[in-house]
């Protein structure tokens, strides 16, 4: 029996070359992780904020928002995350040379577990 997978939103910033090595790096993360990749948010000018991104996550109704490594706001993550946290929202910066081998950033380590017989 196949679940509902869940969804995520990735974030990319920097030159053009910079953006499709970074959707690589998320669609492959999302594809080994089972997640549904809703949309990338590419932020070329850099004037993305925090507020925005989150705003974008909440209405895609994603629970999980993908950073590459090399993204602009992969550096702020803790914020990110914090801003996303009550919303039952995770943020997850991918080591784009470890994309397709999640496990040093593994989905289950970022999401909360849930109870056995509980409903998401």
């Amino acid at each position: 029996m196949t679940g509902i997978r869940p969804t995520a939103i990735a974030y990319v910033s920097g030159p053009a070359a910079a953006l499709e090595h970074q959707r690589d790096a998320a669609t492959h993360y999302a594809r080994a992780e089972g997640l549904a990749l809703e949309r990338f948010i590419d932020d070329v000018p850099d004037e993305v904020t925090i507020s925005q991104l989150v705003e974008a996550a909440l209405a895609c109704g994603v629970r999980v928002v993908l950073i590459p490594a090399g993204a602009r706001m992969a550096a702020v993550q803790e914020r990110v995350m914090h801003d996303l946290e009550p919303h039952g929202a995770v943020c997850i910066v991918i080591d784009q040379s470890r994309a397709t081998a999640p496990q040093h950033a593994r989905l289950a380590n970022y999401l909360p577990r849930q109870r056995q017989g509980a409903l998401a």
